[in-house]
């Protein structure tokens, strides 16, 4: 089942993935610098608003439901976010609204269609039933492949049209998840009475919330922290400039966070600290792959998507790749000690690596611009995962092999020459990943008892 929830999810990917590349590819080249700057601040306008009203309680109730086989948790979900959206929006038109009217509508029917939609998902990813998802992830980037290609050619291009199409999209999620569901999905009705019993459950496991949330909100305001900082700047190009290499990177970082997310599931079953540190030694070969291989292919990808308007979008882009190494061995440590119940760790790592990055954005941001906040998120990234690991042995989770502390020994030197440098040569790096492979293959038998999980 393992294997089928991977291989489909990979196979939509392969089938999307040119699509969501070309359809990126036309929205960069389409819209003007100040057009997307605004589509990336809307996006992270749209990501927070969404944030906070999950809270990370979404992540809480899955855990809870997937555990514990009680489904109603989407139920309890499902009234709080709708109750919660009208609050948020509210506050958001009275506080903040940073773009015009026009684009505040498109917010406001984006997060909308948004809640309705990961409520199903999560029902979805309970069922174990990943292909769904596939499914529909492809029959919706295909809808949006044809809209976008169209306008372009039409030349109907700019952003409140673009702006249209993204919800339109969510529409089509929604409409199909709930064909799939059916039945399943007469209990989500909309009653106060469901919000208020949400509200007394969260109150009696508030302490056990908590970390969620601080967990949830820290990754939330990580996550889009330098493009509000650059905005607070008033680096309009540099917004945009980032936002090209960031929104390619996040779409090929979708090929290692499939696999973290799909163990979630292994390692519910099975907490075997023996059975994580095999797995963790195979996954540090492939997040090795993915990296070199988008290292070598860096330029060839940034000159056909995103093109030569924006001039340091290659050095952007494979200062983000050099952290996701990071970031992918993170996913993993977090979902084993969220599994364990140790969510403080993790909260507390979140926290330290949210006031570094902070800090180290506010001094260099002026200086080095969209650059020196590449550096700093990378920065964060790496003293996330190193901090992860502290917190993995401080609760008696020994899983470091001496394959595994070796590799990464020489990976964090490569990067520290990268760093000096400010080049990196591939060479290096798949002759690294070949002594590696081969010291894989030759321990092979270690890794036998993956064919019964797969």
């Amino acid at each position: 089942m393992v294997v089928k929830s991977i291989f489909i999810q990979y196979f939509s990917k392969i089938i999307t993935f040119p699509l969501s590349l070309i359809i990126y590819s036309l929205i960069v080249k389409s819209l003007s610098v100040e057009e997307f700057k605004d589509y990336n601040l809307f996006l992270a306008i749209v990501l927070y608003i969404i944030g906070f009203i999950d809270l990370g309680l979404g992540n809480f109730f899955y855990r809870e439901a997937i555990t514990k086989k009680k489904y109603y948790f989407f139920n309890i979900l499902f009234n709080f976010k709708i109750v919660v959206f009208f609050i948020v929006i509210i506050l958001y038109f009275l506080c903040f609204n940073f773009l015009n009217y026009k684009i505040a509508f498109f917010i406001i029917l984006y997060v909308f269609l948004f809640v309705l939609k990961d409520v199903l998902e999560k029902l979805l990813k309970s069922f174990s039933r990943f292909d769904y998802i596939a499914y529909v992830n492809v029959g919706a980037v295909f809808f949006q492949f044809l809209l976008i290609v169209g306008l372009y050619y039409k030349k109907f291009l700019f952003l409140d049209v673009l702006l249209g199409v993204l919800c339109s999209i969510l529409f089509v999620y929604v409409i199909l998840y709930k064909r799939i569901l059916n039945k399943k999905i007469l209990l989500f009705k909309v009653n106060l009475k469901y919000f208020f019993f949400s509200i007394f459950f969260i109150k009696k496991n508030l302490k056990f919330m908590i970390p969620w949330i601080i967990i949830f909100l820290g990754n939330l305001i990580f996550s889009r922290l330098d493009v509000f900082m650059l905005n607070y700047f008033n680096f309009s190009y540099d917004i945009a400039e980032y936002g090209g290499s960031y929104n390619l990177y996040e779409k090929l970082e979708f090929f290692l966070l499939t696999i973290s997310m799909v163990f979630y599931n292994v390692f519910a079953d099975k907490k075997d600290i023996k059975l994580f540190s095999r797995i963790l030694e195979v996954v540090m070969l492939i997040s090795f792959l993915f990296v070199g291989m988008l290292l070598i292919s860096s330029d060839l990808l940034v000159n056909l998507i995103i093109g030569d308007k924006y001039k340091n979008a290659r050095d952007l882009f494979v200062i983000m790749v050099l952290g996701t190494y990071f970031k992918f061995h993170s996913a993993f440590f977090v979902n084993w000690l969220y599994l364990h119940k140790k969510e403080w760790g993790v909260g507390v790592g979140i926290i330290l690596m949210l006031l570094l990055n902070g800090i180290l954005n506010y001094i260099y941001i002026p200086i080095y611009k969209d650059i020196g906040a590449a550096y700093t998120t990378f920065i964060s990234d790496a003293f996330n995962f190193l901090f992860l690991i502290v917190v993995m042995y401080k609760n008696e989770f020994k899983f470091m092999s001496k394959f595994y502390v070796y590799f990464n020994l020489v990976y964090i030197l490569i990067i520290t020459y990268f760093l000096i440098a400010k080049s990196i040569n591939e060479k290096i790096l798949i002759i690294i990943l070949l002594f590696g492979t081969v010291v894989f293959f030759k321990n092979i038998k270690r890794y036998e008892f993956l064919k019964g999980i797969l």
